[in-house]
């Protein structure tokens, strides 16, 4: 967490153009920070999220269908176009006097000189604060505390397939590779059978599914067909408990008719 109210008076380096970098910023410069400086390696913000157009109920529903090239060179081109922003919080920076966006400038090194920071940039050396560095996050199994033991049995997608050499992405290749029922799947086929029962419904499912496990448009799609995969699990584990329920039922729904037949006379199969 960042104490926004301890940025008072101080210059403030962010690292990163998306939204969670402008939200920082914004509630710095509201916080009463003297200098905010948003720092990125494009030469301008991205201004179209590709991602809307995959917003339609049959790209939701299909994708996960489709062959691993295709999802990778849709995915591929998505991600390499990034998001923009919300406008939203841009204008909450712009109004600022305070605030400064700065292009085609990726932080080189970061060095501590007693209570500042030296920030060396390709053309100069820019002085701050603080820093707080919003560069989003890594979806390798092997990242998280959670499933770090499981890491090794874990398919990713540069296990399952290797793109053409320009639509090559190590980034893309670390994301897991995840089933029709968002579970995880072996490196080895044939190995590590509990990967079945561990889902993955979050960002790390991109590749796999699209945008069912976080996009508002698609959550209820993805949610169904996760909800819907556990069920079908949990039924087959516990089949011998329904089987069970089948045949010891005995609701006698006949008993106040003149139809009745007793079990003695019917010859049911033995339960």
């Amino acid at each position: 967490p960042v104490d926004f109210e301890a940025l008072r008076g101080r210059r403030v380096a962010i690292l990163g153009g998306g939204a969670s970098a402008f939200d920082n910023a914004a509630c710095a410069l509201e916080a009463g920070a003297a200098d905010v400086r948003l720092y990125i390696r494009r030469p301008y913000l991205p201004q179209i999220n590709k991602f809307k157009s995959m917003g339609y109920a049959g790209f939701q529903r299909g994708y996960a269908c489709l062959p691993d090239a295709a999802r990778w060179r849709l995915m591929r081109y998505a991600f390499a176009c990034q998001v923009p922003p919300p406008h939203e919080s841009v204008l909450r920076c712009t109004k600022h006097a305070s605030f400064s966006l700065h292009v085609s400038s990726p932080w080189r090194k970061v060095e501590r000189h007693g209570a500042k920071l030296a920030i060396h940039l390709p053309a100069r050396v820019d002085r701050a604060d603080f820093a707080i560095v919003c560069t989003g996050f890594g979806v390798d199994p092997a990242e998280r505390p959670e499933i770090a033991h499981l890491a090794g049995d874990i398919a990713r997608w540069h296990d399952r397939y290797a793109p053409p050499t320009e639509l090559a992405d190590a980034e893309l290749g670390t994301f897991p590779y995840l089933d029709g029922r968002f579970a995880f799947v072996p490196r080895a086929p044939g190995t590590a059978p509990h990967l079945a029962d561990l889902h993955a419904f979050n960002f790390s499912s991109t590749l796999s599914h699209g945008l069912l496990s976080g996009d508002i448009p698609a959550l209820g799609i993805g949610a169904a067909r996760l909800s819907q995969a556990i069920v079908e699990d949990l039924f087959v584990a516990s089949l011998a408990a329904h089987e069970a329920d089948l045949r010891r039922l005995d609701d006698r729904e006949l008993a106040p008719t003149p139809f009745f037949v007793s079990p003695e006379l019917r010859g049911d199969p033995a339960p």
